[in-house]
């Protein structure tokens, strides 16, 4: 072009050749082979090309920036600024994350639920920001769990789950066979021993049959049971702190789950609201379930006293699964199938005759 000529027959249009053979339009090019219009480039996550300049940020758009993207807060979806196209880049949410985000949208609509009774598809998709496939998949899910009620274009709460009967109420409920299973759990509490009884009408019937035990520790988060025991001799009893939950007289919350910490017992005796294979023990309480949970994470050995009218039942709140549990205390109208399925993982059935204890 000019007489002269680079030593190399790469050359570019001066005679000249930037040093790599995939050099851009003035024989120059970027450090990367798939640059862009301007021998540069971006890209995204998952190494689509973005034909824009790159910046310092693997994830940069047009001007090298991206935005709603940080590496510890892991967005569910980040959106990058306008590419060169005039377009608009997503990453795709991981997979971990989605399962994340279809947890948060069932509690959502079980709380939504639970203060309105009735919700639309549609109303869920807009609050939501899912698709109505999305939702309808999810109400599918919560209807399978038995937390809902699907009904045309909505769903409906299934209200006796969440509807706790009182104290009384429930202490007049199945009479002979709480008394039965109270009888029966009741020998397994000896002379000196530490023992931890958590709240349930079953429950409150042990407290009169172990009152002769001598050098007896009672670990407990129930108010009821603690009256009945603390002015027995031998017995000394140790009541967590925490505010009352009226409707079951335990006291939950961050105080008495501390007050657990350190404390170990030999036997702890649960009731629960419901129970089986797939969920174990469940209560419609958050807070009393998180109690509970410690005292079971502090026992050698976990005794569940729940009735047949509990079995293949599962209230809201999960306490802990079936496989913690090291005995079940039922009566001889606990479903067959269900007590089988107990033994096979090695958890101990004692049923017992109502009125025969």
């Amino acid at each position: 072009m000019h007489g002269k000529r680079s030593h190399d027959r790469y050359a570019g249009a001066h005679g000249k050749r930037s040093h790599d053979r995939y050099a851009g339009a003035h024989g120059k090019r970027s450090h990367d082979r798939y640059a862009g219009v301007h021998g540069k480039r971006s890209h995204d996550h998952y190494g689509r090309l973005c034909m824009a300049n790159r910046g310092h940020d693997r994830y940069a758009g047009a001007h090298g920036k991206t935005r709603g993207y940080n590496r510890r807060e892991r967005p569910y979806v980040s959106e990058v600024e306008d590419n060169s196209y005039g377009g608009r880049l997503y990453m795709e949410e991981p997979q971990a994350d989605r399962r994340m985000r279809s947890v948060e949208r069932h509690q959502f609509i079980v709380q939504y639920l639970k203060q309105h009774k009735s919700v639309d598809v549609s109303f869920l998709s807009a609050e939501l920001k899912v698709s109505e496939v999305t939702v309808r998949k999810d109400l599918e899910k919560l209807e399978r769990d038995k937390l809902l009620l699907r009904s045309h274009g909505g769903a409906v709460l299934n209200e006796h789950l969440f509807l706790e009967p009182s104290f009384i109420e429930k202490e007049d409920r199945y009479k002979d066979e709480k008394s039965a299973i109270a009888k029966e759990s009741a020998k397994l509490i000896r002379d000196g021993m530490t023992v931890a009884l958590s709240t349930g009408t079953t429950i409150g019937l042990v407290t009169p049959l172990i009152q002769d035990r001598a050098s007896l520790t009672v670990v407990t988060n129930a108010m009821n049971v603690a009256a009945d025991l603390m002015r027995t001799d031998g017995i000394q009893v140790f009541l967590t702190g925490g505010h009352i939950r009226p409707n079951t007289f335990a006291l939950i919350g961050e105080a008495a789950e501390k007050a657990l910490d350190g404390v170990y017992v030999e036997v702890a005796l649960i009731g629960a609201n419901g129970f089986s294979i797939d969920q174990g023990l469940t209560t419609p309480s958050m807070e009393e379930a998180r109690v509970v949970r410690r005292i079971i994470d502090h026992a050698r050995h976990v005794v569940a006293l729940v009735d047949s009218s509990k079995f293949d039942k599962a209230a809201f709140y999960r306490i802990v699964d079936v496989d913690r549990v090291g005995t079940v205390i039922t009566d001889s109208r606990a479903p067959a199938d269900t007590v089988a399925q107990l033994k096979d993982r090695g958890i101990a059935v004692i049923l017992v005759e109502p009125g025969h204890a």
